[in-house]
């Protein structure tokens, strides 16, 4: 009961397929749902911390004004082994969590707010990531 799974491999690299659901705002899926969003322009791998920043500053800045959707899902865990261990013994205990992103992976969107707060407030989160990012509106497509 409630035992975390170390039985799985580190990512090594990100596979060319791209889920189409995940790199369109949602207006292409069900109707309404998002109007304005971020887009990775690069690939990388983000951490829970990372994550977890990106949602605060967007919150933040919305001020319980709009509703915030994020598709982003931090499931695979990242092991390592403490310093100055020697080899063998097993796998390492479990230090974070993280989530490979994929070029043209939407990561938010924000709906019910008007045009300028939701840009601001996904430019300020952008800045925090050191990867290129581009914000898309639904209705300039």
């Amino acid at each position: 009961m409630g035992q975390i799974k170390q039985n799985q491999h580190k990512i090594k690299k990100l596979k060319r397929s791209i889920k189409i659901k995940d790199t369109q705002i949602s207006k292409y899926i069900l109707p309404k749902i998002g109007d304005i969003g971020i887009m990775a322009m690069k690939s990388f791998t983000l951490t829970w911390l990372q994550a977890e920043t990106l949602r605060k500053i967007i919150l933040k800045n919305l001020s319980k004004k709009g509703i915030l959707l994020h598709k982003i899902h931090v499931s695979y865990p990242v092991t390592a082994r403490p310093i100055g261990t020697r080899m063998g013994k097993g796998k390492g205990s479990i230090q974070d969590w993280a989530m490979p992103v994929k070029k043209g992976h939407i990561l938010f969107e924000i709906k019910n707010i008007k045009e300028e707060i939701a840009f601001n407030a996904l430019r300020l989160a952008s800045l925090k990531l050191k990867i290129p990012m581009k914000i898309i509106n639904k209705n300039k497509l």
